[in-house]
């Protein structure tokens, strides 16, 4: 884990307006290991942890009441269908379980993934679930990966897609659904049409390796966030496969996760900032919101040790995190 990036320049962030995201989070406590996953589900009002004390939490996001607790394996990461009616949780060895949201109950375990499954997104009208992941093949001293889609309500493979020299770190579907897009350990970024799992393009790399990712809301643009090394987050324009800008600074920050605000100008942005390790208010923990042009930074302040997912709310009022510190937080965006 590497060190984040410097703030922006003093006279970008000189007397911010108040807003709503300078408000105190809301803490969700209860969780007895790190929270690498967190994601809400369908319209927003019940917000998902997954820790690696092998548990799934349930929250009501508006209050921070704990509605359930689901026992399960350790999880690495989770994804949420657009209408809310299911959500699933992947963990270190592979396994994909989906749930339905309202009943709780588990209603398919999907195996077969090799390593770990670190990504995991259902495609837009749910019908599809993409599992990345991969592993170290210390014989062979290369990494390989690979990713797969399944039929998210009958639990049939549909197709599976090999990385090799890559371990897949994190997926995502375009709005339409028409495309996916991975990022992988070396940094490389590529898209596959999602129906046929043929690759479209190889976008390119991020040179301090590749994890957070995610599409703009009209589905032009994909950002891809760094692992290590100083904070570098890529910006390609999907029709053309071209880059269109770079967001870095010097400082050591790995941008673990980040997402796009619903105005498709901002992106939300967490990991670890190196440099502020022994910083008593946050012990390396980095959470921004920053400009797509790289402008402007408002840093956001509350967790402590790093930042390992972020979720944005459907309607863009809500911002969901969770972090090593065995919590999760939630910050209002906007005023109501």
């Amino acid at each position: 884990m590497l060190r984040l990036l410097t703030l922006f320049a003093v006279l970008a962030f000189a007397a911010p307006r108040a807003s709503a995201a300078d408000a105190k989070p809301l803490a969700l406590e209860g969780h007895a290991a790190g929270v690498p996953a967190v994601v809400f589900i369908g319209d927003g009002k019940i917000l998902a942890t997954g820790s690696e004390d092998k548990t799934i939490k349930l929250w009501d996001a508006a209050t921070g009441k704990e509605l359930v607790t689901l026992k399960t394996g350790s999880v690495q990461s989770l994804a949420s269908t657009a209408d809310g009616r299911r959500f699933a949780s992947a963990g270190h060895d592979g396994t994909v379980k989906v749930w339905d949201a309202a009943t709780r109950v588990e209603l398919l375990t999907l195996k077969g993934q090799k390593g770990d499954a670190a990504g995991l997104a259902f495609a837009p009208d749910g019908k599809t679930l993409a599992v990345g992941g991969g592993e170290f093949d210390l014989k062979a001293e290369k990494a390989r990966g690979e990713i797969r889609l399944w039929d998210a309500a009958a639990g049939k493979e549909l197709a599976r897609i090999e990385w090799p020299d890559n371990r897949v770190t994190n997926v995502a579907f375009a709005p339409d659904g028409q495309t996916l897009a991975a990022c992988s350990s070396n940094g490389a970024v590529a898209l596959w049409d999602a129906a046929t799992g043929k690759k479209v393009s190889d976008l390119g790399k991020n040179p301090n390796g590749a994890t957070g990712l995610t599409f703009s809301p009209d589905g032009k643009l994909v950002a891809c966030g760094n692992f290590f090394r100083e904070l570098t987050i890529k910006v390609w324009d999907v029709a053309t496969g071209k880059e269109t800008g770079t967001i870095s600074k010097s400082n050591n920050v790995s941008a673990f996760s980040l997402k796009f605000l619903p105005d498709g100008k901002t992106l939300a942005v967490g990991g670890f900032d190196q440099q502020s390790v022994r910083d008593e208010k946050t012990r390396g923990a980095y959470l921004a919101l920053i400009a797509i042009d790289g402008k402007t930074e408002r840093v956001l302040t509350g967790h402590i040790r790093g930042v390992t997912c972020i979720s944005v709310s459907r309607d863009g009022t809500r911002l969901a995190v969770s972090g090593l510190d065995k919590t999760a937080r939630v910050w209002e965006l906007k005023e109501k």
